[in-house]
């Protein structure tokens, strides 16, 4: 069995799901989610609301706090880059 075969219905992300993900997770039937970083915010996954507890068939199983850490600093080194960037005028 190759890596893709392997990972096949499994989804992994550095960003905890915002709404539109989480509503193409459930249509996809995608059955487990590993995240790192929890987005309090925007986060539909135990952020501001988490829509994988309402009633909806095929809620995957989630898997958060993955390397926390280390994607909150690329995270937060992304978005730092953006906001120098953009008042810089780039």
């Amino acid at each position: 069995m190759d890596a893709c075969e392997s990972c096949r219905g499994v989804l992994c992300t550095h960003l905890l799901c915002l709404f539109m993900c989480a509503g193409a997770i459930l249509n996809a039937r995608i059955p487990e989610v590993f995240y790192g970083a929890r987005d309090p915010a925007f986060g539909a996954c135990g952020g501001v609301t988490n829509l994988f507890m309402e009633d909806f068939p095929n809620r995957p199983a989630l898997v958060g706090g993955v390397l926390a850490e280390e994607c909150r600093a690329v995270l937060g080194a992304f978005f730092q880059r953006l906001r120098s960037d953009r008042e810089a005028g780039e």
